[in-house]
């Protein structure tokens, strides 16, 4: 099984699921930087929404927990 062991492996699909959103979130921002910037918004107007619907994401889904 290309030199992983079982364990290794339930290690990794434990981590990937107790860290899925945070997996998500980071995707979702990607996707956005990704993105052209719409019209009639700078680049850093864009940047900074999108880095608060990333943060809100994260703190909805709370892959990062609260204080």
């Amino acid at each position: 099984m290309l030199g992983f062991s079982r364990s290794s492996l339930t290690n990794f699909l434990f981590w990937v699921t107790q860290k899925k959103w945070f997996l998500i979130t980071i995707v979702v921002g990607i996707i956005l930087v990704l993105l052209p910037t719409p019209s009639g918004l700078t680049v850093e107007g864009y940047r900074i929404i999108i880095i608060v619907i990333t943060a809100l994401m994260m703190i909805i889904t709370e892959p990062i927990p609260l204080p």
